[in-house]
């Protein structure tokens, strides 16, 4: 009985204040205006510092021509002797570099993944990839290495204005699901000191391309 009134109560309450709104006392905020100030830096350098503070590898390139030679000459200093891929375009790339590249892999190699992106977001030192593209799921959370493809035009200063880029290349509709990806996969110890996570990518190389 107490509980029946007490649920009684609950609602009757509830559906006071349903019928006595008040007005919103932040009606006169603009929601269109940004939530972070300014980029202190340039958005390329301010990406490739908090890329890099997490972990990550950062190669900028200023060209295609210096793109294709760097990547030609990293993959030779860390032996990337084949490598996995599901593009099309990024395996033209490999093809054009000299880079083996196969779709299948084996889920407990230390295989590399290549990629392209979405976009990537100079605040957090992120990169944004999609079910649009044709990746695979288990090679993104199984690969110990991956290496993204970035071109300077995906460069945006937030997330906001990345998803609206999105939004414009995708007709209005976004990709089922978005994956953010900020450095190799770790663990904070007690000490506070990052140690390597036992899934996930261990080592995150991005290539940022200026084609302007």
């Amino acid at each position: 009985m107490d509980e029946s009134i007490s649920k009684e109560k609950v609602l009757r309450e509830v559906r006071n204040s349903l019928i006595s709104r008040v007005d919103n006392p932040y009606s006169s905020s603009d929601t269109a205006l940004p939530v972070f100030p300014e980029l202190s830096d340039d958005a390329a350098v301010v990406f490739a510092d908090n890329l890099t503070q997490q972990g990550a590898r950062f190669v900028y390139c200023s060209s295609v021509e210096e793109f294709m030679e760097t990547v030609y000459l990293v993959a030779h200093q860390y032996h990337w002797n084949e490598v996995v891929c599901h593009e099309a375009q990024v395996r033209e790339i490999l093809d054009a570099i000299g880079i083996k590249h196969t779709e299948s892999f084996d889920p407990e190699s230390n295989f590399i993944y290549v990629t392209s992106c979405e976009a990537i977001i100079a605040r957090h030192g992120s990169i944004l990839l999609s079910s649009a593209q044709p990746l695979s799921r288990k090679a993104l959370a199984l690969a110990n290495t991956q290496v993204i493809f970035a071109l300077a035009s995906q460069l945006h200063s937030d997330l906001q204005p990345a998803l609206k880029a999105i939004r414009t290349k995708y007709k209005q509709k976004l990709p089922a699901f978005l994956t953010s990806v900020t450095g190799p996969a770790t663990f904070k110890s007690p000490s506070v000191r990052a140690i390597p996570a036992p899934t996930g990518i261990n080592d995150l190389v991005v290539f940022l391309i200026d084609t302007e």
